[in-house]
């Protein structure tokens, strides 16, 4: 006959019964109860008393709700055996009845006790939302877990176990970056017995973009980005960028395209910002750089030509400008202007590797022929890059030159 394991091992004898003398009829000479404990475990089982008494006697419970009388069995002429069956307690309150057992003018009562369901699992809701979680297994017998395929996403360190106390853990395989929650009922199975188990997890929430960094020249232009949120997104360009950077539409949030327009940057230096995309409690950024014409000027062909002293070259952009240059911080060359049939020469210090601005004197004739005429000019130094220097003065073309 298989054994159970038995909340409250000590052994309540007849002494132990709470006796009641009925105020009329005659009382049996012997009446004892041996009883194989008083708290139970909450699985369901069958409990078995011994009584002996040499009269008739009749037994009740005094709820009956969860425990059921059972069968007699005659061990001698004075002596029998009683069997109780205890249904599964679920609940996690430990629940009490008693047996009352009557003979003649006597009635002894014997407490019931059931433990609730914690005395065997620890809890029967686990939430893995921050992260893995211990159950602990006090159990009469052999027990396993049964796990439905949907619930793959559920690891457990141990599926069986022998009877007594089992410490075991149980985690996400991963973090739930789908939309909303998900759940699943596993089921622990002891001696006949099958126990639900519920366990949830809540969304993490999550926001991924596809590329991290939007690159253009001076020019600038529209891009997409690819995002896949579980959240509703919100986009929040920084102010100092709305002048240049632009929201277009967005498409669906779970599986959303952005367009941005990143309007042409007029200015010598690169701009950029920090583009945050922000939901629930989770954000990602991106940047976006539109190039200036220092960029420019640097990374694409100038149309500058062989700079050696004393040579030709011609400026960027197309425009028919020769000029000649001489080294040593001070610059003198002519400019010649098809168009006028103009000649040109700027003289002026543009070594100062701090000077924002220089002042130069222009010199030129109209014709070959022509009054020579001079203009100060106060000319902006928009970028030095190694030993060349760009220079823009009000109203006339750049100059570039080399010290």
């Amino acid at each position: 006959m298989k054994r159970w394991m038995l909340w409250g091992a000590a052994l309540l004898t007849a002494a132990a019964c709470n006796t009641v003398e009925l105020s009329s009829g005659s009382s049996p000479s012997l009446f004892d109860i041996d009883a194989p404990g008083e708290l139970f475990g909450p699985l369901a089982q069958e409990i078995t008393y011994e009584v002996d008494c040499d009269r008739s006697w009749s037994v009740r419970l005094k709820d009956g709700s969860w425990a059921t009388v059972g069968r007699r069995t005659e061990m001698s002429q004075t002596r029998m055996s009683l069997k109780l069956a205890l249904t599964l307690n679920l609940g996690e309150e430990e629940r009490i009845d008693s047996l009352l057992f009557t003979s003649g003018s006597v009635v002894k009562r014997v407490a019931v006790k059931q433990s609730g369901i914690s005395a065997f699992v620890s809890s029967r809701t686990i939430d893995l939302s921050a992260g893995p979680q211990t159950l602990t297994i006090t159990a009469p017998d052999a027990w396993t877990f049964t796990v439905p395929a949907s619930a793959s996403w559920i690891s457990l360190s141990a599926e069986s176990g022998l009877a007594g106390i089992t410490v075991m853990t149980l985690k996400a395989t991963d973090a739930n970056e789908n939309v909303g929650a998900r759940s699943a009922q596993l089921t622990l199975s002891c001696a006949g017995a099958q126990i639900p188990i519920q366990v949830t997890q809540a969304q993490t929430d999550a926001i991924r973009t596809v590329g991290e960094l939007w690159e253009f020249d001076y020019n600038g232009g529209t891009f997409q980005v690819d995002v896949l949120s579980n959240v509703d997104v919100e986009v929040d360009i920084p102010d100092e960028a709305a002048s240049w950077l632009t929201l277009l539409e967005s498409k669906a949030l779970d599986n959303s395209t952005l367009t941005f327009l990143a309007a042409p940057n007029r200015a010598f230096q690169p701009v950029s910002a920090t583009v945050t995309l922000r939901g629930g409690s989770v954000e990602r950024s991106f940047s976006v750089t539109v190039g200036g014409f220092a960029r420019v000027m640097e990374e694409s062909s100038l149309g500058v030509f062989d700079l050696t002293p004393g040579t030709d070259w011609t400026y960027s952009e197309g425009i028919d400008q020769i000029s000649r240059h001489y080294g040593k911080g001070t610059a003198t060359f002519s400019l010649r202007n098809p168009y006028e049939k103009a000649y040109w020469s700027l003289t002026g210090s543009f070594s100062d590797p701090g000077a924002t601005t220089v002042d130069a004197v222009l010199s030129y004739l109209l014709s070959a022929d022509g009054e020579p005429a001079s203009q100060t000019l106060s000319l902006k130094v928009l970028h030095r890059s190694g030993n060349l220097v760009w220079l823009q003065g009000d109203g006339t073309p750049g100059f570039i030159i080399k010290l």
